[in-house]
């Protein structure tokens, strides 16, 4: 039996919620909604797949997933050739893509605090960028886009000296802490 492309895509929908059942039951996930990315969504990954049907014929599934910073929500569409959406659902947050990485560098040069030292060391790098997803009630818990850096001076590339290390909350687009010691604030981030 031959499928219409609506029973193919209501087929596609099944298969992809059923997968995406395991998403669902992440503690990160239950707290996102599947609703439509915003306008301002960020695409994070962006992949085709071919999908062959029971009937043999092929369709290609077009998968995204975006992070909303209106809403905090990461979120996986998943649309066939013609748009058509199949699936959408919640997503573990990716690691930053490369304008996420650029934004925060300018926003820690721009910090009053790290600018200054960065101003008077001989060679500053910041380098980093990994995510940080802390519990509910936390600066960097559900919603927000925190990622980490360690501001460097590679005046002696041998022994490179952290001047601070800095957390970065892309999704309100501001530092979170310019000075973060792990020995003294433990587990706070």
């Amino acid at each position: 039996m031959r499928l219409s492309l609506s029973a193919r895509a209501c087929r596609a929908a099944f298969v992809l919620a059923a997968l995406g059942f395991a998403a669902l039951a992440a503690p990160a996930a239950r707290a996102q909604s599947a609703a439509a990315p915003g306008p301002d969504a960020r695409v994070l990954r962006a992949w085709s797949d071919p999908v062959k049907l029971d009937d043999g014929t092929t369709v290609v599934w077009h998968h995204a997933v975006t992070f909303d910073p209106a809403t905090g929500e990461t979120v996986r569409t998943t649309r066939l050739d013609d748009g058509t959406v199949v699936a959408r659902v919640p997503h573990r947050p990716l690691r930053p893509t490369a304008d996420e990485i650029a934004e925060a560098h300018a926003l820690i040069l721009a910090h009053p605090e790290v600018a200054a030292l960065a101003r008077a060391a001989g060679a500053p790098v910041v380098d980093g960028g990994f995510l940080l997803v802390q519990p509910p009630g936390q600066p960097c818990g559900p919603g927000t886009r925190c990622v980490q850096f360690d501001v460097l001076e590679l005046a002696d590339p041998q022994h490179p000296a952290r001047l601070r290390y800095v957390v970065v909350d892309l999704r309100a687009g501001r530092v979170v802490d310019a000075d973060f010691q792990p020995a003294r604030d433990g587990n706070r981030f």
